[in-house]
């Protein structure tokens, strides 16, 4: 109780305090909510292609940065040992206006073959699979329908039985997907046929190609410990190929992710190092107040550990307040702007436990740290020259 009375006695010096340290904490929460998000949007790309080899064909056309393939080469990639499955898709900008602007990954139309989707599941991660909040996955030979993924359906507010219409067809919606904080949320899935009609929309130029045999994706599917290895077989044995394996894929997005968690924990350690400077100051500020309270204490028998844990105790509480009121406040923001961006179909802040809890801790051990030194000098006071003070 007393240290509450300590605190309360300056209540203006206080609460400035409290205000640096919370800008802080506000700060890491929100920085690390986007650090979170793409993290988490990381670890489930690296998951998905760790046993998936990209494979580009050398000799194919490349327009508006988009590769196309013939389908013939997946026979001749089948048959390299070791690669048991290749994938072939046809991925079209889901906006048909280029001006549209999001915080995230742009939706986009992935047109597959259902059977291959299925052969798919036998190599693939059961955590991986997509599952559903309504609806399912259509059947062989059915075309016009579409399976929305969570941001993207809640985006165009449509349920199971809706039709939307994109790129000059009209398709029926006969599935929602759970949401996964991954690629698939921002994803709608059509028949692979469905997609080349509106990929010959998007990219008229592509009309003088026979498109029934090109896709614009493709990769082959092998086991994760031997991915590296098969892609360097496929470009052994198909030389107009370039397979790209995981491994560099996935240590090329790490290293970009090393830089941006770097540049978003650095800011926020520099706002909580102003709140930790506060505290200084305002214990600092405290002891000199307080030599001859301090030297009263010091004479009816308080002892050092006494007044060191005082101070620290009081240095340490500003900061749990200041760290509570602080995530509160970070955790208020990114929810209420996660809520706005729900018409872009992306959310970019995701509050995790881990977060919560860490940046509450480190309002806490900042706190103490700064609060060691002024609490040192309260117990180096001579109780003598103490009670002299006025």
């Amino acid at each position: 109780m007393e240290v509450i009375r300590n605190i309360g006695k300056r209540k203006f010096r206080t609460l400035l305090t409290i205000f640096g340290i919370t800008i802080g904490v506000f700060s890491l929460v929100v920085m690390g909510g986007m650090a979170e998000k793409m993290n988490k949007l990381v670890l489930g790309a690296t998951r998905y292609l760790e046993n998936t080899i990209i494979i580009s064909y050398q000799g194919s056309d490349v327009m508006f940065g988009m590769t196309i393939l013939p389908s013939h080469l997946a026979r001749a990639i089948e048959k390299v040992p070791g690669v048991q499955l290749v994938t072939k898709e046809i991925t079209v900008p889901f906006e048909e206006e280029e001006d549209v602007v999001t915080f995230g990954m742009h939706a986009s139309i992935n047109g597959i073959s259902i059977d291959e989707y299925y052969q798919g599941l036998k190599y693939m991660d059961p955590e991986l699979a997509l599952s559903f909040v309504q609806g399912t996955w259509w059947t062989n030979g059915t075309r016009d329908v579409a399976v929305l993924g969570s941001d993207l359906a809640r985006r165009l507010k449509l349920q199971v039985g809706d039709k939307l219409k994109n790129w000059g067809k009209e398709l029926t919606v006969v599935g929602i997907l759970n949401q996964t904080m991954t690629g698939p949320d921002n994803m709608m899935f059509i028949d692979i046929q469905d997609a080349r009609e509106m990929l010959l929309k998007a990219q008229p130029l592509l009309t003088h190609l026979v498109m029934e045999d090109l896709v614009n994706s493709m990769a082959a599917i092998a086991k994760p410990e031997e991915a590296d290895r098969v892609a360097k077989q496929i470009m052994a044995e198909t030389p107009e190929v370039k397979a790209i394996p995981p491994g560099k894929i996935m240590a090329e997005v790490k290293n970009g992710m090393i830089v941006f968690n770097l540049i978003i924990v650095a800011s926020a350690l520099i706002a909580l190092v102003v709140g930790g400077l506060s505290v200084i100051n305002t214990m600092l500020m405290s002891v000199t107040e307080r030599i001859r309270e301090i030297g009263i204490k010091k004479a009816l028998g308080a002892r050092d550990i006494d007044i060191l844990g005082e101070y620290i105790l009081e240095a340490s509480l500003i900061g749990v307040i200041a760290g509570i009121i602080g995530v509160g406040c970070g955790a208020l923001f990114c929810l209420m702007l996660n809520r706005l961006l729900v018409t872009t179909g992306t959310t970019i802040f995701l509050l995790t436990p881990r977060l919560v809890i860490g940046a509450v801790l480190f309002a806490f051990l900042i706190s103490v740290f700064a609060g060691l030194w002024p609490a040192y000098r309260a117990v180096k006071i001579d109780p003598i020259k103490a009670l002299r003070n006025e």
